[in-house]
């Protein structure tokens, strides 16, 4: 898995049973590295960083990053990067809770860059066109209480694509084969009440993107022998996920932000490798 183009989903596919293989180094977390106590008795005794973990983890055959969530639970120091703490994406994946912490910031000047980082997404037509296909692909398997959810992201992510597609049409000319438009926040507004995401609409539609991540992420039943359905590959949940929760924040205390914001699009010349 470590040397595969998609984490995620192969990890995501070795942990959950179903699928046939298993991955014992995901299994042998609580009892090889699941506890400070476990990181004594391999012989980590002071202060530690992930390169000690994955040193470890190749030696015992157990899998460091699973182990680092274990440990985080009991750790009373945790040092990580800022956009742990600023993206709430990274938050949310990692299952991080601020309440009762004391955050200490090194190297505050570079705040500013992680924060707007954090609030940005860019995104192309084709990853929007690998989510309509995506959803596609599994619609009919989809249970009928989950259905609606799907079939209502999937026509917001149509009508931005087709919106991209119009918009294309019509850009300026930057440079060789580069054209481009900007929008402030309250120019792109009239589009998106347009396609229905509005400050009252927009808690709907994370309602209906949140059941898209439960469901792509909730582990079968032991009980259940049945081939279970097909699920989103968690790249594609991701797009989902980032994409609604960035156009949120235009929302953000009655929109007090809306025109910092700026919306571009670019429509340049790309080159493909050849197929080898």
């Amino acid at each position: 898995v470590s040397t595969s183009r998609n984490k995620k989903e192969e990890c995501k596919a070795l942990i959950d049973y179903k699928y046939g293989a298993s991955c014992a180094f995901y299994h042998k977390v609580q009892q090889k590295l699941g506890s400070q106590y476990k990181l004594r008795e391999n012989g980590i005794t002071t202060a530690w960083d992930i390169e000690d973990l994955v040193t470890l983890g190749r030696k015992i055959k157990t899998c460091p990053y699973y182990s680092t969530r274990a440990l985080f639970e009991e750790a009373e120091i945790i040092f990580c990067p800022y956009n742990y703490l600023i993206d709430p994406l990274i938050r949310e994946q990692m299952m991080i809770r601020l309440e009762d912490s004391i955050l200490i910031f090194d190297e505050a000047h570079n705040m500013e860059d992680a924060a707007r980082e954090a609030a940005s997404l860019t995104v192309n037509s084709n990853q929007l066109k690998e989510v309509e296909e995506e959803i596609d692909k599994i619609m009919e398997f989809l249970s009928p209480e989950i259905q609606n959810s799907y079939r209502i992201v999937y026509t917001y992510v149509v009508n931005i694509s087709q919106w991209m597609a119009t918009q294309s049409e019509k850009l300026t000319i930057r440079k060789f084969e580069e054209s481009c438009s900007v929008w402030n926040g309250n120019d792109f507004l009239p589009f998106l009440k347009g396609i229905g995401i509005t400050i009252e609409s927009h808690s709907m539609i994370m309602h209906h993107v949140r059941t898209i991540i439960d469901d792509t992420f909730e582990q079968e039943s032991k009980e259940d022998k049945r081939l279970p359905p097909p699920k989103l590959p968690v790249g594609i949940v991701h797009i989902i996920d980032s994409l609604f929760i960035i156009m949120g924040y235009l929302f953000k205390q009655s929109q007090k932000y809306l025109n910092d914001y700026r919306i571009a699009l670019k429509k340049a010349m790309s080159i493909q490798p050849q197929k080898k």
